[in-house]
């Protein structure tokens, strides 16, 4: 019985935390688009405050890109599992921001974000079925049974005769750009497609 409570409750601040995941997505969606469609350069930061400018770049870029990847990477009608991992990745950044919570003005934004990461983990193991990804990492390292490799050879030069060419573009010019999320997706979806699998 007591069981049961704690799943209810994991639906129920899933369903709250939903939407923040939802609007982080469409923030990094929004963004790449933004970015995609100007047709000068994305400077570079270079500010006055260039150190501290550089590291939140950068943290922007890094949670982009993973916001990005989870995207490619988890089946479209699997929202739940999608927006539990957006928000893990969002409070993890967010526990780091206020990882100096010996301030008193971190200390409580440091446990607001400690708690919204608890959340969201939960949710993780809740939402994301993974047995299929084992699965198949279990057989590419079984190498008693090599006729497998063949499957995943003829595979693999499928992809790199269909799809390489511009996932790989969509990479580079990403990380030209300075899209973390172009990165993150396109890497997503090609790595779904070598294991031929999505979570």
């Amino acid at each position: 019985m007591q069981k049961g409570v704690n799943v209810d409750r994991i639906h129920r601040q899933h369903k709250k935390h939903a939407t923040k995941a939802m609007v982080t997505q469409h923030q990094h969606r929004a963004t790449s688009y933004y970015l995609n469609q100007s047709k000068d350069d994305v400077p570079e930061n270079v500010d006055t405050d260039a150190i501290a400018g550089a590291i939140v770049k950068r943290a922007e870029y890094i949670e982009g890109m993973l916001v990005g990847a989870i995207e490619g990477f988890t089946s479209p009608f699997n929202t739940d599992c999608r927006d539990a991992l957006t928000n893990t990745v969002t409070s993890s950044f967010d526990v780091l921001a206020n990882i100096n919570f010996y301030k008193p003005s971190e200390l409580a934004k440091f446990n607001l974000a400690n708690i919204n990461l608890t959340e969201a983990s939960n949710g993780v193991f809740t939402y994301c079925d993974i047995t299929h990804l084992t699965a198949q990492y279990s057989t590419l390292v079984d190498y008693e049974n090599p006729d497998q490799y063949i499957v995943l050879g003829s595979r693999i030069m499928g992809v790199f005769a269909g799809q390489w060419g511009p996932y790989r573009e969509c990479m580079i010019e990403g990380k030209e750009r300075g899209i973390g999320y172009d990165v993150g997706y396109c890497g997503g979806e090609l790595a779904s497609l070598f294991l031929d699998t999505k979570l």
